[in-house]
């Protein structure tokens, strides 16, 4: 259903949506059992109050980055409703994919919002927010693609504190590029790394000085455990490198990291088994109330 400039899907199916609009809005708005997909082929969208792209309900929403196109979406800076306040927002299900460009700008508050599961498969997409990059509620889960976020405050975030199997970022694959003002990572339970690539950037980055009020600027931030096995990291961070609530393991991946303070900080217990670790420059190199070596090579 279209009215003015708003189109309203709202019914199951593949949507194929191209063309260009300054200002306009694709709002899903289908049954709770209906799967939605969107392809995006060469689309560029932009709001002047709101989402350009609101999915207020459905089962599950793919949205898939048509081969060899360029997709654009962007929100005003300002907003009549705060309660939606990213260029994409999600209350549901949301997986992103295919192979083509999305380039989301977050001129509110944030890029791309899911209060559900937020899951990136492949593609190519980058992330301009004006606070942060990517939120997915319960979970971020990235298997592939190249993904570059700049956020003037936290780079990506899993938010659920109400339940203790949610509130978690897994990272599988892909290129990841994070520079943000506060923390690169952050999750509630718990951080999983099996592969990929990922640079990070935080506050400016280790030739800043963290003042004692600042706001936290951490690479890799969770309340829960850290768990690493697999990837490569280039971290370059004005506050901790790697900081973990709980326990921290790094039993595989490569690590590059330069840091205005800790590189790895555990409050609780840091497992190295088989993590190559070079810190070029740190405070601490390595803190935890219990530090166990089993392997690895490590460089402080």
């Amino acid at each position: 259903q279209a009215s003015g400039t708003t189109v309203t899907i709202t019914a199951e199916g593949t949507y194929v949506l191209a063309g260009e609009c300054k200002n306009g809005a694709i709002v899903v708005n289908a049954p709770k059992d209906h799967k939605v997909q969107l392809v995006l082929n060469g689309l560029t969208l932009s709001a002047k109050s709101g989402a350009p792209l609101h999915i207020q309900q459905a089962d599950k929403v793919f949205l898939t980055l048509a081969e060899g196109s360029t997709n654009a979406l962007s929100d005003a800076s300002a907003s009549s409703d705060s309660s939606v306040d990213a260029a994409i927002f999600s209350k549901e299900d949301l997986t992103i994919n295919g192979s083509g460009t999305l380039q989301v700008n977050g001129n509110y508050k944030h890029g791309i919002v899911s209060k559900d599961d937020l899951v990136i498969a492949c593609g190519i997409i980058t992330v301009n927010a004006a606070s942060t990059g990517i939120d997915g509620k319960d979970c971020v889960k990235i298997a592939g693609g190249t993904l570059t976020v700049n956020a003037k405050k936290n780079g990506l975030r899993a938010t659920n504190d109400k339940d203790s199997a949610l509130g978690y970022i897994w990272i599988s694959g892909g290129n990841i590029s994070v520079e943000a003002g506060n923390d690169g990572f952050e999750a509630i339970t718990g951080l999983k790394v099996d592969g990929g690539t990922l640079t990070i950037k935080t506050g400016g980055g280790s030739g800043r000085k963290l003042s004692s009020n600042s706001s936290s600027a951490k690479g890799l931030k969770c309340d829960g455990d850290i768990l690493i096995g697999g990837g490569t990291f280039v971290l370059d961070t004005v506050d901790d490198a790697i900081h973990a609530g709980g326990n921290v393991y790094l039993h595989g991946g490569a690590l590059s990291v330069k840091t205005g303070d800790d590189a790895i900080h555990a409050d609780a217990m840091l497992e190295i088994s088989g993590s190559i670790l070079d810190i070029a420059k740190s405070y601490e190199g390595l803190e935890a109330t219990d530090i166990r070596i089993t392997g690895g090579v490590i460089s402080v």
